[in-house]
């Protein structure tokens, strides 16, 4: 398992954490959503071969070392709805205010 922390360490992150697992019990949901025990049977059994694999395999570590939260914010619809609060004319300010106000 290599997970290449070079130049493209970001890019690899992000497709890491948005890959949708293709196949079987949990297919359609993204790697990092994935339960730990699904993980841990894949461990035990075997990884399939190639990038999926080697994706899972990433995955498994993640999870085991209590790393998933760092990387909920790479999530796509994470990173979208961030985005989308902050993309419109309204300053930090006045977020602030109107936030203040409502509590």
């Amino acid at each position: 398992m290599n997970i290449d922390f070079g130049s493209q360490s970001q890019e690899a992150l992000l497709t890491l954490v948005n890959t949708v697992m293709p196949f079987g019990k949990y297919a359609g949901t993204k790697l990092l959503n994935l339960p730990e025990p699904y993980l841990v049977w894949f461990h035990k059994q075997g990884f399939p071969s190639g990038q999926l694999g080697e994706q899972l395999a990433s995955m498994y570590e993640i999870k085991l070392n209590g790393l998933e939260p760092l990387l909920t914010p790479l999530l796509y619809e994470n990173r979208n709805a961030g985005r989308a609060a902050f993309s419109n004319s309204e300053d930090i300010e006045t977020i602030k205010t109107r936030d203040k106000n409502r509590y």
